[in-house]
């Protein structure tokens, strides 16, 4: 929870207003706008439901769930055909009233929430390079080809 507590100090306990925290100098933009508070508080409950065990007596996490599903699911080249079919066997498996996702979906959901969204990103079928950024518009590898 560092990290909450480092991305927004006022919440943490023992905040004072007057204590300098950092030495690097203010150039981050106007976000006067936004209400850090509500944001963070939204977030926490998001976090704390993440962290609520799968049922009743699990010691298994949703959050965990769904990053060990993910991790397989790419691992092993899922498709999301096969990734949904896993996840609709486990919560049939799962005790009645478990909080586990049924689909790929509502798994993507969970980490965009997060702020981990999914991003496929082609290659060269070499692993020469990626298409993405500067190299986004070509068709082609400029090493193979």
């Amino acid at each position: 929870m560092n990290l909450l507590n480092d991305v927004f100090p006022f919440a943490a306990s023992g905040y004072q207003e007057n204590v300098v925290y950092d030495n690097v100098p203010d150039t981050s933009p106007n976000v006067s706008h936004i209400d850090y508070n509500r944001d963070y508080d939204k977030y926490n409950m998001f976090v704390r439901e993440l962290q609520t065990p799968l049922y009743s007596g699990s010691e298994h996490t949703l959050l965990g769930t769904v990053m060990e599903q993910m991790t397989i699911k790419n691992k092993l080249g899922k498709t999301n055909k096969c990734f949904d079919e896993d996840m609709a066997l486990m919560k049939k498996v799962l005790p009645k009233g478990n909080s586990c996702p049924a689909d790929y979906d509502k798994v993507k959901t969970i980490l965009a929430d997060l702020g981990l969204e999914v991003q496929k990103i082609d290659a060269c079928v070499n692993n020469c390079i990626l298409y993405y950024k500067e190299n986004k518009t070509e068709d082609e590898c400029r090493h193979c080809y």
